[in-house]
């Protein structure tokens, strides 16, 4: 019985480390930024690599977050803005004490916005784990506390890359600036 408990509850606590499944319309069907003069439009969309969700924030405020293969996008004014990629991980005890990874570390980019040009920024995780950084348990792998970084990546693309990539995905309704 003791087994049975033990199984269970780790059965529940994987199931948190298993994104949701994007939904909504994909890019193409979801709706449009309107046209604007004085405003400039950003999208920001979310590769995959992490399956995590990811809160997107700009100047501090979050506009959106989603799971991998989910975009967005916000009108804001002229200027400079800081955009942010926030992920949680159940890993951020270690690398807030240096022995582990940076992998819950935001990324973060700048932009100079110009009033009716848009801008595309991709959010992509890259890195590895060893082997002697990981066991597995019940077939899961599971991260111990020396495992290798990831790199979090935010990174304006040109607008064919960013329009290509996003035709897979789901659209995420963002905040309104």
């Amino acid at each position: 019985m003791r087994t049975f408990l033990a199984l269970a509850s780790l059965l529940l606590l994987l199931q948190g480390c298993v994104p949701t499944k994007p939904s909504g319309p994909r890019f193409g069907q979801a709706p449009n930024p309107p046209a604007s003069d004085t405003l400039a439009t950003v999208y920001v969309y979310y590769l995959g690599g992490a399956n995590k969700t990811v809160s997107f924030l700009v100047n501090g405020k979050t506009i959106f977050s989603g799971a991998p293969l989910t975009y967005s996008w916000i009108q804001l004014a002229p200027g400079p803005h800081t955009f942010k990629a926030e992920v949680g991980f159940w890993g951020s005890d270690l690398a807030a004490s240096g022995k582990g990874s940076t992998f819950n570390d935001p990324a973060q980019q700048k932009l100079t916005l110009e009033a009716g040009k848009t801008y595309y920024l991709e959010y992509s995780t890259e890195g590895e784990i060893s082997n002697e950084a990981s066991h597995f348990v019940l077939g899961v792998g599971v991260v111990g506390p020396e495992y290798t970084e990831f790199s979090n990546k935010l990174a304006p693309v040109t607008e064919e890359q960013g329009r290509w990539n996003m035709r897979p995905m789901y659209y995420v309704p963002g905040a309104s600036r």
